[in-house]
């Protein structure tokens, strides 16, 4: 068996009817990819529809510990990014954090 360095946490949630992102899809996902170590951010992605919107939210989250900050996550994504699916996008970080959380724990 192969152990990597990082491991791949994603988590949905459903999006705001009457949005860009709702007629494209009814749920928003969130990727990331995170050291199963120090717990830091390495790669983040959002199925955003255009590159902009998926370099910006990787921008906004690498580099974050994805344990310990995510009070932090979360205000990041509320005071940067203005769009009606944010809420969503936020709660979609909760159930990846969440997910992440409860694999180390089962671990213990």
């Amino acid at each position: 068996m192969r152990i990597l360095d990082t491991v791949f946490v994603s988590g949905y949630t459903r999006l705001p009817k009457g949005t860009v992102m709702y007629e494209e899809s009814a749920v928003v996902g969130v990727m990331f990819e995170v050291n199963r170590t120090s717990h830091i951010i390495v790669k983040a992605e959002c199925t955003f529809v255009t590159q902009l919107a998926q370099d910006y939210f990787r921008r906004m989250l690498v580099g974050m510990n994805f344990v310990d900050d995510l009070d932090e996550i979360l205000k990041t994504v509320e005071a940067n990014l203005f769009i009606p699916s944010a809420p969503s996008i936020a709660g979609a970080i909760k159930v990846a954090q969440q997910r992440y959380i409860d694999h180390f724990e089962k671990k213990e």
